[in-house]
């Protein structure tokens, strides 16, 4: 999807403009997804909150006081598939070697912030 011009990140960290988490959770997973993503000359970006910053899961179900931390990641299609043709019948090919590098950003990501609420809560 296009905005005004720009082509949106491959990977989108929602977090509600960091109130959707403790804030050490929350940096050890954008640093990490942004360390994995960038890591492979493939060109793949992370963005925090631009072009959204969180749905209805994570508006309503947060709540880091409770020790409930939301962050929502949204994947661009492109950076893991090939667009589909528009000819019937419609298909879809995955990117093999590439799925593999989304697959691991995502794994590192979770773990460093699981890491990072460890940190904090023992």
């Amino acid at each position: 999807v296009r905005d005004k011009g720009r082509a949106r990140a491959d990977f989108v960290a929602g977090t509600l403009h960091g109130t959707s988490a403790h804030e050490a959770i929350i940096d050890a997973f954008v640093s990490t997804l942004n360390d994995e993503a960038s890591g492979h000359g493939l060109g793949l970006s992370v963005a925090r909150d631009v072009p959204y910053s969180g749905g209805f899961i994570t508006r309503h179900h947060h709540d880091p006081d409770g020790h409930v931390h939301v962050i929502q990641l949204e994947v661009a299609m492109d950076a893991y598939m090939y667009e589909a043709v528009a000819a019937p019948p419609k298909r879809y090919a995955l990117k093999r070697p590439r799925l593999r590098i989304v697959r691991r950003a995502v794994q590192e990501a979770f773990r460093a912030a699981a890491e990072a609420a460890e940190r904090i809560y023992h």
